[in-house]
């Protein structure tokens, strides 16, 4: 009896060691992971349309920078010209939501933007604004990742001073 006694807690005691040294494990791998874990820095530029004209769209270009997984911040410049011959600068501060998760690097994504525009004719500041004008507006998009290191990303924004725009980025991520 004092046998099957010690025996029952030996094996009881290997069967609770074996349970910890599993989640030890399990708890390892998971900290490996997350500091093996990279941030995604990406660059693009890209080809825009806007409602910034009173007789059409504005067209022109845009340059992006950002840094970030899941929540990424960064910049985006553009560059407008308007049938009126009146050009549009903006440029704004990012946050970018990926939709699919904290992980997540391409997908769909909202984006909230912020920054200042200003208006020129004829290479002088113009109307509405002597000096510009808030630029404020939320995009809706979708990355998608070719080759690991390239991306493409059609959206649609509103927003204002603009009424609306869409466009298409394309760039390199590290």
């Amino acid at each position: 009896m004092i046998i099957f006694i010690f025996l029952s807690v030996v094996l009881f005691a290997e069967s609770e060691f074996e349970t910890e040294l599993e989640a030890e494990i399990d708890n390892e791998e998971a900290i490996e992971k997350k500091a093996n874990k990279r941030e995604d820095f990406f660059f693009g530029v890209g080809g825009d349309l806007a409602l910034y004209s009173a007789y059409g769209y504005s067209y022109g270009g845009s340059v992006i920078f950002g840094y970030g997984t899941g929540t990424a911040m960064g910049i985006k410049a553009f560059w407008f010209f308007s049938p009126e011959e009146i050009d549009t600068a903006e440029i704004n501060a990012l946050i970018r939501f990926y939709l699919k998760g904290a992980d997540s690097y391409q997908g769909p994504f909202l984006q909230v933007m912020g920054g200042a525009s200003v208006y020129f004719k004829n290479g002088y500041f113009s109307f509405p604004f002597k000096h510009g004008s808030i630029s404020a507006g939320l995009c809706f998009g979708w990355r998608f990742i070719f080759a690991k290191y390239l991306f493409a990303e059609p959206y649609i924004r509103a927003g204002y001073p603009f009424a609306a725009g869409a466009g298409v980025n394309a760039g390199f991520r590290f």
